[in-house]
């Protein structure tokens, strides 16, 4: 298939992937128009999303590739690979496959996350497979999953990480609403997780529903470090776009800051703007920059100031509606500067309406006045 129809294909893909099922049958028809093929190969990528029990996102590119040539992927299903017993595969990849298997030797259950055989010789896929493991490897924090190797066998190169029985934010936010309460409780973990990530000199860039785990006893999991930038002394190219395709935006369009989308250099607050935009999704079950082309969510993203959430719900405290707003602040220096102090707001909103003291909490949150700045892109 050309290239350029599998990027297509991968670009719509995102974009109905990010809007609740309801909304996805209207979007492609709007999106496909004539275009039989595009729609049946956009509900095709689709419906394999929708089988699949993947706790990795999937990125469709080399998915695409494989179902439209009939390749069949390999299964280790039943397999050793070291000292890990593969039991059953998980979901697949842009970059591998997921396989859930038994470490032999501590016994106890863990992901195993492969990089498909056809990407072995890509120099950019197996440097970003790596950078994951580096990224995680380098945390240590319960609400981001713990890696515990990174071996390269005969079978591959492979990750392996701890197993996570729950389920996506994305799927948690689509099957019923969040109360305020619920979602601050989820965010403070997710800030907590990259407070630390930051700490260290790791910005995520790619801070989405789809990469944050709820385990069934309600502890949060950050996960996919694959775009994860490592900042420091020698390490100054933070930059957003891919370097085997420079036209091509790192991260989930839906989920960007303004600076990246217009490939800026970008720091930690580039997480700030991409958790605001997920804490705006838990709040009001929709995402505040949506559209039926990328163009027109840059567009949204950019210039777009998203409705308050007291407009929708008036149960959502006003300092909360605020603290989301400074999140997603346009210009990055009106933004919160850090998680320390976002999520310090959080936690005091939270403890303030358990203690019944709920009307003294606007008077103890870091907020700063929200001035959000338009952003006008040229045009060409």
């Amino acid at each position: 298939m050309d290239p350029q129809r599998l990027v297509q294909i991968e670009d719509l893909y995102h974009a109905a992937l990010e809007l609740p099922p309801g909304e996805r049958e209207s979007f492609i028809v709007e999106t496909c128009g004539n275009d039989k093929d595009l729609r049946r190969e956009l509900e095709s990528l689709l419906d394999v999303h929708k089988s699949s029990n993947n706790f990795f996102d999937t990125p469709p590119l080399s998915l695409a590739a494989e179902m439209f040539s009939h390749k069949e992927q390999r299964n280790l299903a039943g397999k050793e690979i070291s000292h890990y017993k593969i039991i059953r595969l998980l979901g697949s990849g842009g970059m591998g496959q997921v396989y859930l298997a038994e470490d032999t030797k501590l016994h106890r259950q863990i992901a195993l996350k492969i990089l498909t055989t056809e990407f072995e010789n890509d120099v950019e896929r197996i440097k970003r497979f790596k950078t994951e493991a580096r990224a995680v490897s380098a945390l240590n924090h319960p609400n981001i999953i713990t890696i515990y190797a990174i071996e390269e066998t005969d079978a591959g190169n492979f990750i392996a990480t701890e197993f996570i029985d729950g389920q996506t934010l994305r799927e948690r936010i689509a099957e019923k609403p969040l109360s305020w309460q619920e979602a601050v409780k989820i965010a403070i973990q997710i800030t907590g997780a990259l407070k630390t990530a930051h700490s260290v000199g790791i910005i995520h860039r790619d801070i989405k529903p789809a990469n944050i785990m709820v385990r069934r006893d309600g502890l949060v999991k950050v996960l996919d470090f694959g775009l994860a930038k490592l900042t420091g002394p020698d390490s100054g190219d933070v930059d957003t776009r891919e370097h085997t395709a420079p036209n091509r935006l790192l991260g989930t369009i839906n989920y960007m800051s303004p600076e990246q989308v217009l490939g800026e250099r970008v720091d930690e607050r580039t997480d700030i703007f991409s958790f605001g935009v997920v804490l705006y999704e838990m709040l009001s079950g929709a995402m505040p920059f949506a559209g039926p082309s990328d163009a027109a969510i840059y567009n949204a993203t950019i210039n777009k100031v998203q409705p308050l959430l007291r407009e929708s719900n008036d149960a959502i405290p006003a300092e909360l509606d605020h603290i989301v707003k400074c999140a997603m602040e346009k210009d990055r220096e009106q933004r919160y500067q850090t998680f320390s102090e976002l999520r310090a707001d959080l936690k005091n909103i939270l403890r303030e309406s358990q203690t019944g003291s709920f009307d003294n909490a606007a008077t103890k949150i870091n907020i700063r006045p929200v001035r959000t700045k338009e952003v006008v892109v040229p045009q060409s």
